[in-house]
């Protein structure tokens, strides 16, 4: 489709135009040679071709309308209708701008750069720690019942369980009570969930009727359905004589 200007010239007796008023623009197909020859257009130039046309305006109060006639001969008359159809349904119509299609740029990037880029982008994969699932609390206290049913009531200012282990570690302020009414202080204590067994790295302190006794560390396992309560290093006892003791 070509864009075509439609002008309206006046001119006085046949004389070049004087007047010429720009009536718009439409987008029609290539004239062609044959056709304005057909519809009795001279040529002038090469690219001039002239004619005369009877112009038919019907005016009223409802319709305006001008028509031009052509005459074709005989042979191309079928062309000019179908030219003139073609004309009639373009008729000033823009037509729409074809997509500009942008042209991606040649990556000058080497094969390492692209390979950097593409591992960057990537997720990142989680990595999953081999360190043992912890849990932490604060003011604990416990009751450890032994296969023979023994209790032993433990509290602490702090304790931390471990999950892979299955043990329970205690700090600060650990008091251990047997069901002798024995009463064993430490700042430090290790127990087993699943088994009977306490253990002391540090000091402790322990009060019975009989005594006071103070050890460098402690364990307490079972043996035999019997709880044996084991204190090593540096171990002093201090003991208190009964009234009947002493007569």
């Amino acid at each position: 489709m070509k864009q075509t200007t439609i002008k309206i010239s006046v001119t006085q007796d046949g004389l070049l135009p004087e007047e010429v008023t720009l009536l718009g623009k439409i987008f029609i197909p290539a004239i062609q040679k044959q056709i304005l020859k057909s519809t009795g257009f001279e040529k002038i130039d090469d690219s001039t071709y002239a004619g005369v046309m009877p112009v038919k305006i019907i005016a009223n109060a409802k319709v305006q309308e001008i028509e031009f006639e052509i005459g074709a001969i005989p042979d191309f008359r079928k062309k000019v209708v179908e030219f003139v159809n073609v004309v009639s349904l373009q008729d000033f119509i823009e037509p729409e701008p074809e997509p500009v299609v942008e042209t991606k740029k040649k990556s000058t990037k080497s094969k390492k750069e692209k390979d950097q880029k593409k591992e960057s982008v990537k997720p990142k994969k989680k990595v999953v720690g081999t360190s043992p699932l912890k849990s932490k609390a604060k003011k604990v206290s416990a009751k450890i019942t032994t296969q023979s049913g023994i209790i032993y009531k433990i509290s602490a200012d702090k304790g931390t369980f471990n999950d892979n282990t299955s043990t329970v570690n205690l700090k600060e302020n650990v008091v251990v009570q047997t069901p002798k009414d024995y009463k064993i202080y430490t700042e430090n204590l290790s127990t087993h969930v699943k088994k009977t067994m306490l253990y002391s790295p540090s000091s402790v302190l322990v009060e019975s009727p009989i005594g006071k006794l103070i050890a460098g560390n402690m364990s307490l396992t079972e043996k035999n359905g019997e709880s044996l309560l084991i204190f090593k290093k540096g171990v002093t006892l201090e003991t208190v004589m009964s009234e009947q003791a002493l007569k």
